[in-house]
């Protein structure tokens, strides 16, 4: 028999988190839990008042409905052979023929899936990439525990942050993990925009001379997150040092939202500098990552997208994306797809690691954030047993 429960979590967070233009200090979540021959699946229902416009309850109720009419397709996909499945047959026997899911909230239709796939995983004992026939590209651990990213990426959020983090680069330190392959710095965090220059072209010196000295390859990538002006950030982006811009990927959101993509054109042009889009690209294609058609991708200066499965409501869709980018490259440049988070939880960050071995790894660079709560024995899978 197939049993489903939801359980509302509140996360404290270890400090306040900014945003694109909310502070939190906690992070509402909604577990739902199958259990079927005595295994549990767990996915999450936790959109994110930033970047969606759906709510908790809605999504909750709206699933809670499909399930008690569609129990019967659960238990078929759960009952499936893992032999021969792939990213693509998984997807589309979660889509459900007769579009009952067509209008179902994201966060919703990605609890739903997380949580079939955490359970087949534990019911046949293997990891996904052997569940889905995927080849990773790096080895999987033994453990349980999935691939730290902190050795990769490290989150720079506030200004107490990047102080921090400058001085322990500036002083040869490598406590806390402070030196990574990739820093992403949120600018726009200071009002004064000259406060914000000094402290980028600070920080790149302190990276480039540890660079330099034991042979590291640290990178920079910023992220405005829409908040300026086109003025503003090209006037940003001309301030900053050569040694700054030499170390810098891109930068995302540079310009305001709905702005014409000529203006994305115009602002590479005119500062030399490649581009991310995550917001942005959301309301370029009205919230559907599937509009994204060539003609997008043929933007010159466009380095990268940033797909959340939180907002696209599949993780099996990113990876599709990224692996149809992958082997598509215009412009003879390559359109990476950055795998992001929207804070969930470290039972959702975890699959989203485990996920990661299939990209290469600064494809990964957005699920580094399994740290900032202060309780992680959610991952104790068998506390949510319903039975």
């Amino acid at each position: 028999m197939l049993e489903t429960k939801f359980i509302p979590i509140t996360l404290q967070l270890k400090k306040p988190i900014l945003s694109k233009s909310t502070k939190f200090i906690q992070r509402e979540i909604i577990l739902f839990v199958i259990e079927y021959e005595n295994t549990i699946g767990v996915g999450e229902i936790a959109p994110l008042s930033d970047f969606s416009q759906e709510s908790l309850s809605d999504s909750k109720n709206i699933l809670s409905k499909w399930i008690n009419y569609n129990a019967s397709t659960i238990r078929y996909i759960l009952k499936q052979s893992v032999a021969n499945l792939s990213p693509e047959s998984l997807l589309k026997m979660l889509s459900i023929d007769d579009g009952s899911l067509d209008n179902m909230p994201a966060s919703a239709k990605l609890a739903l899936e997380l949580s079939i796939l955490n359970w087949i995983c534990i019911y046949h004992n293997k990891n996904i990439c052997d569940i889905l026939a995927l080849k990773p590209h790096d080895n999987l651990p033994t453990s349980k525990l999935i691939r730290s990213i902190d050795d990769i990426y490290i989150l720079i959020t506030d200004i107490e942050q990047r102080n921090n983090i400058d001085d322990n680069i500036a002083n040869n330190s490598v406590i806390d993990n402070s030196i990574a392959d990739n820093y992403k710095i949120k600018v726009g965090i200071c009002s004064d925009i000259d406060e914000e220059i000094s402290a980028i072209n600070n920080l790149a010196k302190s990276i480039a001379n540890f660079n330099a000295k034991f042979s590291n390859k640290s990178t920079i990538r910023l992220d405005i997150n829409a908040r300026w002006s086109y003025y503003n950030t090209v006037n940003f982006t001309s301030k900053l040092n050569t040694q700054a811009k030499k170390l810098i990927e891109w930068i995302e959101d540079p310009l305001p939202l709905e702005s014409p993509l000529e203006d994305y054109e115009r602002f590479h042009h005119k500062t030399g500098c490649h581009y991310a889009l995550d917001e942005s690209l959301r309301v370029m294609t009205n919230d559907n990552y599937q509009n994204v058609f060539d003609s997008f991708f043929m933007l010159k200066g466009l380095s990268s997208i940033i797909i959340k499965p939180m907002l696209m409501g599949s993780i099996l869709s990113t990876l599709i994306l990224a692996e149809k980018l992958r082997n598509k490259a215009l412009n003879n440049n390559q359109i990476d797809v950055i795998l992001s988070s929207s804070y969930e939880s470290p039972i959702t960050l975890n699959t989203y690691k485990e996920f990661s071995y299939i990209l290469p790894k600064k494809q990964s660079h957005g699920i580094n954030t399994s740290d900032i709560f202060t309780d992680e024995s959610l991952l104790i899978l068998d506390k949510w047993k319903i039975n």
